[in-house]
């Protein structure tokens, strides 16, 4: 069988898509899987760590937190004084 897998890592917020292969071999009691190997697509789906996607060209990091902006206070790009 070939299974798309589309999948995300914790750390990270970009959707990965792997393609798998997978045998199965028939038993009595059912069919049981014998064998998965990725066949393509984005790596670290069983292990290890993703690369970038190939796809997409590398970005700036991301910022974490917005700007803080004080209304009324001047420039918010300066901080603001403290004044007695």
């Amino acid at each position: 069988a070939t299974v798309h897998v589309a999948w995300q890592p914790v750390d990270d917020g970009d959707l990965r898509l792997t393609t798998v292969t997978q045998t199965f071999k028939d038993k009595r009691n059912g069919w049981l899987l014998v064998s998965e190997e990725v066949a393509g697509g984005d790596v670290g789906l069983f292990g290890g760590k993703p690369g970038a996607p190939q796809d997409v060209p590398k970005a700036t990091p991301r910022k974490n937190q917005f700007d803080t902006i004080r209304l009324g206070q001047g420039d918010p790009a300066k901080p603001a004084e403290d004044t007695p």
